[in-house]
């Protein structure tokens, strides 16, 4: 299986809610509680928005809460387990500021984009996930010979939707999904997933309940990331 530290994400979690104006007088109480129970150590005003970053300088981790949504992001997070605990930190945090109340859920979604370095050449990595997947039998409409593919999946588990799209890069195409992650790496050929969970219509949640969505969603995500790297390496 590949290195745990040759995977590359970007995580993002979002919960969309009924919009509120009452937030717009609020967001200073937020602004205050959040930067005191976390180490979000800059935040910024604007519109009907509070954004948080750890740094002015950089936006490798950042967070935001508006009038109608909430949500967290980090790029390159050092562990499995960073994206969750974080991002629970900042929830709990903000769900817990004196007068702040979660609207109406209509959309809890989290989506990672992926990127597994491997030590093979495209040829030779296009053709172990081809083979493992059946993507050859795809080209046999169009009477030719299968040189490359990024299928979209759409599933639904459960309360689930679930959309991914995948598939092998090259040097060249890698170059783009690295300055996305804002990666130091130089680009090389690898495998790119792109998965996108979400559930709608949920009513009004706790924080217990949002605490408990977000995990599954998250172990959800890595046990296909582990899939996928079980077959690269």
């Amino acid at each position: 299986m590949i290195d745990e530290k040759q995977i590359l994400t970007l995580h993002t979690v979002e919960l969309r809610h009924v919009a509120r104006g009452a937030f717009i007088d609020f967001r200073g109480r937020v602004a205050d509680h959040v930067l005191s129970e976390t180490d979000f150590a800059f935040w910024n005003m604007a519109d009907a928005r509070v954004d948080f970053q750890l740094s002015e300088s950089t936006r490798r981790e950042v967070a935001w809460a508006s009038h109608n949504g909430i949500g967290y992001q980090v790029r390159r997070p050092d562990t499995k387990h960073y994206f969750k605990d974080r991002s629970l930190k900042y929830f709990g945090a903000l769900l817990r500021t004196p007068g702040y109340v979660l609207p109406v859920v209509g959309r809890f979604g989290l989506r990672v984009q992926c990127f597994m370095r491997s030590r093979l050449d495209f040829e030779a990595l296009f053709g172990r996930v081809s083979t493992h997947f059946s993507f050859s039998e795809q080209a046999a409409p169009f009477g030719g010979r299968l040189v490359d593919i990024g299928p979209v999946v759409v599933v639904k588990r459960g309360k689930v939707d679930v959309r991914a799209r995948y598939g092998p890069l090259s040097v060249a195409e890698s170059t783009a999904v690295l300055q996305n992650l804002e990666a130091a790496e130089p680009p090389g050929v690898g495998f790119f997933l792109d998965l996108d969970q979400s559930m709608t219509d949920l009513g009004s949640l706790s924080q217990k309940q949002v605490a408990s969505s977000l995990s599954d969603l998250d172990a959800a995500a890595w046990e296909v990331i582990n899939k996928f790297a079980s077959v690269l390496e």
